[in-house]
């Protein structure tokens, strides 16, 4: 099912920036960023928020580290990123300071907190 709707999005943005006598069919606006449409696809459970017009989301508090949940793993799949970055996510140690890394466009900061006897991992993507 995520699948298909990443597919739809990912088509919605592909129809959309065709041009046609030299205008486009959609105002910039209108088409979701890949990060809007990963957090449509990805985010079961509310801990995906989207911000500054699609280029920002923000994962709060999402359980477990190892393996990582699949709403992270979506997220990550859907913005093309590289197996080097799902590794260096899933193995960084509860507490340690915030982590960064870039792909393709898009930069993830991230830390695991203990805070109650839970760990979680809060996130930060940003395009651009």
């Amino acid at each position: 099912m995520r699948a298909a709707m990443v597919k739809a999005g990912l088509a919605a943005v592909a129809v959309a920036s065709i041009g046609f006598g030299g205008g486009w069919f959609a105002h910039a606006s209108t088409v979701p960023t890949r990060i809007e449409i990963a957090a449509t696809a990805c985010d079961d459970n509310g801990s995906i928020s989207v911000g500054d017009g699609g280029k920002t989301m923000t994962l709060e508090a999402v359980p477990a580290v190892h393996p990582l949940p699949e709403v992270v793993l979506c997220v990550l799949r859907v913005l093309d990123a590289p197996t080097a970055v799902t590794f260096r996510i899933e193995h960084t140690l509860t507490r340690t300071d915030w982590q960064q890394t870039s792909w393709g466009g898009y930069t993830a900061s991230w830390t695991h907190d203990g805070q109650d006897g839970q760990d979680g991992l809060n996130m930060i993507i940003e395009a651009g």
